[in-house]
């Protein structure tokens, strides 16, 4: 991602608040919310992004890491479930009640990751345009 390299700490923290405020907080939104995975594929999101977070969440639940369930929750993830598919998996064998707010936190992850690309890359054309225009004078 180009962020750190364009944008100083203050854009970064502004950028980072813009997307998080973009972030469906109902979970009818949030679910509906329409992937993008061009974004996701080409932002690395799932190894980069969701998988510690995956595997940090389950060391806390389990007391242990378990690289098997971590693999199986990304395996959903990449196999494009909807996260009303990933509650009925068999996950709710080991994550039990807990389940549905491990999946509503996960997928505000999720949709937060990629507002956060599609709002680096709004801001990037921004400081494009801007450039352009003090060019041109």
């Amino acid at each position: 991602m180009l962020a750190p390299l364009i944008f100083d700490k203050k854009q970064k923290e502004k950028i980072t608040q813009l997307a998080i405020e973009k972030v469906p907080k109902e979970k009818d939104q949030l679910y509906a919310f329409e992937i993008d995975w061009v974004i996701v594929e080409s932002n690395d999101i799932i190894e980069a992004k969701l998988k510690p977070w995956i595997s940090s969440k389950i060391k806390e639940f389990l007391g242990d890491e378990e690289p098997d369930l971590v693999d199986f929750v990304l395996h959903l993830i990449r196999e494009k479930k909807t996260p009303q598919e990933i509650e009925k998996s068999p996950l709710s064998e080991v994550f039990e009640s807990e389940l549905p707010d491990f999946v509503f936190k996960l997928w505000r992850l999720f949709v937060f990751e990629i507002l956060l690309v599609r709002t680096i890359s709004g801001e990037i054309q921004k400081k494009k345009k801007k450039k352009k225009k003090k060019t041109l004078r």
